[in-house]
């Protein structure tokens, strides 16, 4: 409904807060019908007296129908005229101010427009199955259908045009057919009204119409993406992004390839694009593969959106960069880029405290927090995000931040944190429709519980997580989403579902190194130390031959070489896990993540080594960890480890408490594999103690 308005807008004109009783019938009748004028001062609804109907304005009763459409109330911009379509003797007719205009067979609901400057009414009515528009109380020209809300008013009141069939398609402008070939209402005027822009298609291809003139042919545009500069002298519009926009994103990602290859311009390099059409399907061609292909060409993706930036930056397109900018990076993107620079440059752009500011700074927060690890200043970027959405009562805004704070929140190992902030965004999912935001809070929700909470909780999330990844068809949300699954079973020992859900990620994502570790951890957890073996080999012969990116995978070798050790009582490539963790702990760029597994790996190695002075500094680092220390690959129990290390310190008393508490935890998490290596290893200890009643407490 055209006026229907947040009554905290109106709370801004003046704050005096007053109660009236507005009627006692159906609620239902009136609260439907209820309108405020555009200047705060007036209300409108409809009401019932016995059989019969009326609109009351401003407290006054107006005449009695048989019928009044409760969402055709409308009022004009500067709030002097109120219209509404009722009904009597089975005709329908508008109501301008209380005075009755033309009746018509049929008025079609929603469509009574004012003009901008209130002086003009148009809808569309209905007579001898013909429709047409009524333009201030006048019939226009009759046609087989008049597409439902494409009536639009020149910004000057002068003009006004709408879609049309009679036959095939035709945009009708002061009543004259100007075009056969329209395909859907996207009319659009300029700023100073001469000039209308509309989206037509002949021969599977679309393009714009200008005044009448065709512009250029594309495969798609964008519907909605029609906007004329201030000044009305340039037209912009999105080309080539229906299938994006669709999650079609191979079908994408082949649209971009072939318009950059047509233009001349490498598909790889840090080549500056020719003009703005080339950076336009830079930007595509790098979200397109982010989405299509992942992990594998992310830093490739991220260069893309570079070059677009740089050239829209260089240019003075503030608005394009901006919007460059604005694109949050998927939550596998890995390793220090250029991100976190171009959107600090694009905030310089736009006004501090603009809604763009708010989109950009929910962009930094995350790229300070992920990659370059400071917590802080994401934090505060991100309250300044949700300060702008709070302000403006944006609430796609503030979902979008919280769910990219929720990522920060995970890696920074703030677990509730993390699942607050998830659990609001999921709560405005069902108001705010974000499907890409709604996945990352289930699978940072998903990853959060496996830490301290176990199976039960973190199934529903991950469940969640893999049914929307599916809906986008986003392969590397899949992927994501697969794995969070297959870790998920993998800890509860259900060790069918976990290889099925591994199998499905490395179909999908062939050349991903990280499902190899899971099969490496549910060959060893099975006493398959041969295919396990196989899978570590191939794991690290992968792992030297692929580039420096920074990421999880860089931290593997520091704690699977240990942890198989364990088994295997092999100490050869100790050094090798040693040197690899302490290097990445040393990083200035520190993740508390990657370093959850590198501290992880060195307490292997104390006690694999039976190294107390190694074992004593890693008891005192896991003390702080959250009760399963590393839950995306092992589901080791904190108390755990720090029973083995306190073992390897000689402290066995000390040993057995922490032992104690992890049996609890993981039979509380249904971490069935995790359990039964912290009773073998509880067990040891007892007997180690050998005080009395520890021997039968072991077999026990």
């Amino acid at each position: 409904m055209a006026n229907t308005l947040d009554l905290r807008k109106c709370e801004m004109v003046d704050r005096t807060v007053s109660e009236l009783l507005i009627d006692q019938g159906h609620p239902s009748r009136i609260g439907e019908s209820v309108i405020i004028s555009p200047d705060c001062t007036r209300v409108a609804y409809v009401a019932r007296a016995g059989r019969k109907q009326l609109v009351v304005v401003d407290g006054r009763e107006a005449n009695y129908y048989d019928a009044v459409e409760r969402r055709s109330l409308i009022f004009c911009s500067d709030s002097k005229r109120l219209a509404f379509v009722a009904r009597a003797e089975k005709r329908r007719f508008v109501v301008v101010n209380g005075r009755e205009q033309k009746r018509f067979d049929k008025i079609e609901k929603g469509s009574l427009v004012f003009s901008p400057d209130g002086q003009r009414l148009a809808y569309v009515a209905r007579a001898e199955k013909k429709r047409f528009v009524v333009l201030n109380d006048q019939e226009q020209k009759r046609f087989d259908k008049i597409e439902k809300g494409s009536l639009v008013f020149s910004p000057d009141s002068q003009r006004l045009a709408y879609v049309a069939r009679a036959g095939k398609m035709w945009v009708v402008v002061d009543g004259q057919t100007q075009y056969d070939t329209m395909e859907e209402s996207s009319l659009v005027f300029s700023p100073d009204s001469r000039r209308l822009a509309y989206v037509a298609r002949a021969e599977k291809k679309q393009f714009v119409v200008v005044n009448g003139r065709e512009q250029k042919h594309y495969d798609w545009i964008e519907k909605g993406s029609l906007v004329f500069s201030p000044d009305s002298q340039r037209l912009a519009y999105v080309a080539g992004e229906k299938a994006l926009a669709a999650y079609a994103y191979e079908e994408a990602l082949a649209h971009f390839e072939r318009g950059l290859e047509a233009k001349g311009v490498l598909l790889e390099g840090a080549d500056s694009p020719p003009d703005a059409e080339a950076a336009a399907l830079l930007f595509g061609l790098g979200r397109a593969k982010l989405a299509a292909l992942g992990p594998a060409v992310s830093q490739q993706g991220v260069e893309d959106l570079g070059r677009a930036f740089d050239f829209y930056d260089k240019t003075g397109d503030a608005a394009s960069a901006v919007a460059v900018a604005e694109f949050p990076l998927p939550s596998w993107v890995q390793g220090r880029t250029k991100s976190a620079h171009y959107i600090s440059r694009a905030l310089s752009l736009v006004p501090p405290d603009s809604r763009s500011a708010a989109r950009l700074l929910a962009s930094y927060g995350l790229e300070l927090g992920r990659l370059e690890c400071n917590y802080d200043g994401a934090q505060e970027a991100f309250n300044r995000a949700l300060a702008i959405a709070d302000r403006e009562n944006d609430l796609a805004l503030r979902l979008r931040a919280l769910a990219s704070a929720t990522e920060v929140d995970l890696i920074h190992l703030q677990l509730q944190d993390t699942l607050d902030k998830a659990d609001e965004v999921i709560k405005l999912s069902r108001r705010i429709d974000d499907p890409p935001s709604l996945w990352l809070a289930h699978l940072n929700s998903c990853r959060a519980l496996l830490m301290f909470a176990g199976f039960n909780p973190a199934q529903v999330h991950a469940s969640a997580a893999e049914g929307i990844a599916d809906k986008l068809g986003d392969r590397s949300r899949r992927v994501s989403a697969l794995r969070a699954n297959a870790h998920l079973y993998r800890h509860a020992g259900y060790w069918q579902r976990a290889r099925e859900f591994t199998d499905l990620g490395l179909a999908l994502e062939p050349h991903d190194l990280s499902p190899l570790i899971d099969l490496v951890i549910m060959e060893y957890e099975t006493g398959d130390f041969d295919r396990g073996a196989g899978y570590l080999e191939q794991f690290l012969e992968a792992y030297h031959s692929s580039g420096p990116v920074r990421s999880v995978v860089n931290t593997v070798p520091a704690f699977i070489i240990p942890w198989v050790a364990r088994f295997t009582g092999t100490r050869d490539r100790l050094d090798v896990a040693e040197e690899s963790a302490e290097a990445f702990l040393s990083s200035p760029f520190f993740n508390p993540t990657y370093g959850l597994f590198c501290t992880v790996g060195l307490a292997w190695v104390a006690v694999v080594r039976k190294d107390a002075s190694l074992a004593s500094k890693q008891y005192q680092a896991l003390k702080v960890l959250p009760p399963f220390v590393s839950a995306h690959y092992l589901s080791t129990s904190r108390d755990h480890l720090l029973g083995l290390l306190s073992n390897t310190m000689g402290q066995l008393d000390q040993a057995s408490e922490h032992f104690e508490h992890g049996v609890a935890g993981s039979r509380k998490a249904s971490y069935r594999p995790e359990l039964a290596w912290t009773c073998c290893d509880y067990a040891d200890t007892l007997l180690q103690r050998n005080n009395p009643d520890d021997r039968e407490k072991a077999i026990s």
